[in-house]
């Protein structure tokens, strides 16, 4: 690492600052009386390379309707990280808590284009796109990243059982509570309990440990 000095600073060649104490001899005081130390970053110093997330399996191609009623599908979701889950309106068991994760996700990387985040429901009968949309506004979710789809029975339960390996084999209506991780590959990079604090919060830095992955 080459440092360039200048003045009572030092700068590396990432562009960080650092701040040295500097003692005024003449003067018998310190110019500078504290030390500025960038904890995390020396920490990182020491901190081998975490290895890339494994790759669990892969995501399938699907069109599906949106909460608009228009076609949304895997081909908008190109070179994107994606978060699934699959719930429904009128549940009143797991869905609240996993929507409520996934809000938070949500609104965590509202700023950051490169991230999508996909509700399909396994209620169509009732889930219509009027339906989905004002569960959609409950969220307060911006669908441009943030779409909640719905499609038939038979599609739906081959995207998740037969896609993504998780829910129910003979009823999609007893879904699982698992996000799922999708890079911008489409491989499925990581699964996670949804209403668990702590399996979203691991689901929230391995998103952006994706996001960090060359492209």
């Amino acid at each position: 690492m080459s440092l360039h000095a200048d003045k009572k600073t030092m700068r590396d060649n990432t562009g960080t600052v650092y701040l040295f104490c500097v003692k005024d001899f003449t003067q018998n005081r310190y110019t500078v009386p504290v030390l500025l130390v960038l904890i995390m970053g020396l920490a990182a110093c020491g901190e081998p390379a975490k290895p890339p997330l494994p790759v669990v399996g892969q995501a399938p191609k699907f069109t599906f309707l949106d909460q608009d009623a228009r076609e949304f599908g895997s081909a908008q979701l190109e070179n994107k990280v994606w978060i699934v889950d699959f719930v429904y309106t009128m549940c009143a068991g797991p869905c609240p808590v996993m929507s409520r994760n996934m809000a938070s996700l949500h609104r965590s990387y509202a700023l950051d284009d490169r991230v999508r985040f996909v509700t399909v429901t396994v209620d169509p009968e009732f889930d219509s796109p009027r339906v989905l949309k004002e569960y959609a506004e409950k969220q307060d979710a911006k669908t441009k990243q943030w779409v909640f789809l719905t499609s038939d029975s038979a599609s739906i339960h081959n995207l998740a059982y037969e896609g993504f390996k998780i829910g129910s084999k003979d009823d999609p209506i007893f879904h699982s509570t698992r996000f799922a991780l999708v890079d911008g590959k489409s491989r499925v990079r990581g699964y996670y309990e949804g209403t668990d604090d702590e399996e979203v919060a691991r689901l929230f830095s391995e998103i952006a440990r994706l996001l960090e992955e060359p492209s």
